[in-house]
């Protein structure tokens, strides 16, 4: 038991964990801890390597700058409208879908949500618009 608890422990310690293989979870999932960017203000730095799953309040018109995360991923960010309608978002370069840019919501209260594939050099983006 006691070799167990310090192989537990070294699990709990070790931030840069490595798998020998494939992870099987059978029938279960793998959560993550959404972030909270707090409010947007007119400039706000998403920092890739604090989660893959991001929020943000959006309380201005913002220009975002991303902190590339080590390794290729997935990543979301979740851009929620304050009570004033006209927020608008820019973000950095990202290759899109078809090469279609995205218009984002600019509702009062609206939520859309980007998802982003990031493959070491380039974020491929497409997005949840307007999820209630």
């Amino acid at each position: 038991m006691a070799l167990f608890n310090r192989m537990i422990a070294n699990i709990v310690e070790d931030t840069t964990p490595q798998l020998g293989g494939e992870l099987d979870c059978q029938s279960f999932t793998i959560g993550f801890t959404e972030y909270d960017n707090g409010n947007s203000g007119t400039s706000k730095a998403i920092d890739w390597k604090l989660s893959n799953h991001q929020k943000v309040t959006m309380n201005g018109n913002c220009t975002f700058t991303f902190t590339a995360p080590t390794k290729a991923c997935m990543l979301s960010l979740r851009c929620i409208n304050d009570s004033t309608a006209g927020r608008t978002k820019t973000f950095p370069s990202m290759k899109l879908a078809g090469g279609t840019a995205i218009t984002y919501t600019t509702t009062a209260n609206a939520v859309d949500i980007l998802s982003l594939y990031f493959d070491g050099t380039s974020y491929h983006s497409q997005a949840m618009l307007d999820t209630k």
